[in-house]
């Protein structure tokens, strides 16, 4: 289900055995693109294996499958048990992995402590990537602040905190100029964004095509890792590497800094990723985006 981002599956070895060697265990996945599943391997000591043990009739062994969600869906996933005897065919296990993508009701973001939620709010983007040219960072702005609180709600999913990554940013050029040469381009840029939008849309319903799926990809940088990119990145404050936003009804004191530093002459769209731990297990990340404008 959609809540489970982890499964231990145990097994151990017949009487005839006594003792099996295995050479691996391995979990795939049908649809990367919905969820990605690698097979963890817990100790009760104080590291980690990073191989099967052997198996026994004593002593079962606990392979965790670990799940990656990517968006909302499901995927066939396979785990195989192949052992050092080639003699012996491998085992299989099939079995569906569902992946959600409900809102965080509670979970808000606001640009003040007055204004606690009018970025995002119960989990839902007021700042989304469709509007984002109705907030135009202007050249002279180099930072931003934001808010992050949580609040009770009535659903059943109600927790006492929300665990978050780190947020990332994520880069898309609309145009290599400064606004002196824009100014008159807006619709262009509009034109851009409603594209980009529609392609994301499409991803996270499972209709991108492979081809527009790479257009998608090419379209956009990781704001940590972009070369020559516009603007660069980084978040400042007690989020800026992720953490817990713990549950209040006062007013919000978990703050996320956003510096934004001009490398070139640009208009750079930035879209901020705030995603919950798991994500889409079952809640989607909430997403912040805005256009920024380098150089005069």
């Amino acid at each position: 289900g959609p809540d489970e981002a982890r499964l231990q599956l145990w097994a151990s070895a017949g009487v005839s055995a006594h003792v099996l060697s295995l050479a691996a265990v391995s979990a795939t996945s049908d649809d990367s693109s919905v969820v990605e599943a690698h097979v963890d391997w817990p100790t009760s000591g104080p590291g980690r294996q990073s191989g099967p043990p052997p198996l026994s009739i004593t002593e079962p062994v606990a392979a965790e499958i670990v799940f990656e969600c990517r968006r909302a869906g499901s995927a066939q996933i396979l785990v195989e048990y192949r052992f050092v005897n080639k003699d012996l065919a491998p085992i299989q296990l099939g079995f569906r992995k569902r992946c959600a993508a409900r809102q965080r009701h509670g979970f808000a973001v606001g640009t003040s402590g007055s204004r606690p939620q009018d970025v995002v709010r119960n989990g839902l983007s007021l700042w989304s990537l469709s509007t984002s040219t109705q907030r135009v960072i202007p050249a002279e702005v180099n930072s931003l602040e934001f808010f992050l609180s949580l609040r009770p709600s009535l659903f059943s999913d109600d927790a006492g905190s929300q665990l978050l990554a780190a947020p990332r940013a994520f880069l898309s050029v609309l145009s290599t100029q400064g606004i002196e040469a824009e100014a008159t381009k807006l619709r262009q840029w509009q034109h851009r964004v409603r594209e980009l939008s529609a392609m994301q849309a499409e991803f996270h319903s499972g209709r991108l095509s492979a081809q527009r799926s790479r257009m998608l990809s090419e379209s956009w940088a990781d704001a940590a890792q972009a070369k020559d990119a516009i603007v660069r990145v980084h978040f400042t404050g007690a989020m800026a590497h992720g953490g817990s936003v713990p549950q209040a009804t006062a007013t919000p004191t978990t703050k996320l800094g956003v510096a934004l530093e001009c490398q070139r002459p640009g208009v750079a769209l930035v879209n901020i990723e705030l995603a919950p731990i798991p994500a889409y297990q079952p809640f989607k990340p909430s997403t912040v985006a805005f256009v920024k404008i380098c150089g005069g």
